[in-house]
């Protein structure tokens, strides 16, 4: 069950899944005869006493190249190989990073540009980061000024003003951060949902 959409790549498609609240897991499908191919545990379902309650797996997880990169609505980013389902590197941004998602838990699909993989742990600490797509290193953090949650959306690339910045929609509104250092470079506090769900 849960809420992921699929990506299709070549002769298989992947998406995200969890039986009960325990297991939440990416899995390989074939598009042939949608046959299970792979299924690879990411930890459990985030946040499961939400109200209203619907915790399930949320996000569609991003394929580039021989990598899937799945993150778990826990907070459990994890880096696959596409062909057998291999854990090439883990993380979770609750305990690693300091996270704070939404009511609803994580539901972003993690943005891979080049060597990077930018994702939005939420809180004070790093709010949004970016990560080595080989390793799972630490590139850069940013920090928000008074923290914010992370909402419901994923990361785009956006270049203005000259400058190629990363735009995600977090708790409190949209931030533009600095491709290349992290640094925030503006925050635009009013398109918020009144129902606390910017998607």
């Amino acid at each position: 069950s849960g809420y992921s959409t699929p990506a299709v790549v070549g002769d298989r498609f992947y998406l995200l899944g969890n039986d009960g609240l325990e297991n939440e897991s990416a899995r390989a499908f074939s598009l042939k005869d949608g046959n299970s191919v792979w299924s690879t545990r990411l930890g459990k379902v985030g946040n499961p006493n939400q109200k209203p309650s619907f915790p399930a797996a949320r996000s569609t997880p991003t394929v580039d190249g021989d990598a899937l990169i799945a993150l778990g609505s826990d907070g459990d980013l994890v880096c696959l190989g596409r062909e057998k389902g291999d854990v090439r590197w883990r993380k979770n941004l609750r305990s690693d990073f300091g996270g704070k998602p939404g009511q609803w838990a994580y539901s972003e699909s993690p943005l891979v540009d080049g060597n990077l993989v930018i994702c939005t742990p939420g809180g004070a600490d790093a709010t949004v980061i970016a990560l080595r797509k080989d390793t799972g290193a630490l590139a850069w953090k940013c920090a928000v000024p008074e923290g914010d949650d992370a909402a419901y959306s994923s990361p785009i690339v956006v270049t203005a003003g000259g400058t190629r910045q990363y735009v995600q929609h977090l708790g409190k509104g949209l931030v533009g951060i600095d491709a290349a250092t992290g640094k925030l470079l503006w925050r635009y506090a009013k398109a918020v949902s009144r129902y606390g769900a910017n998607i």
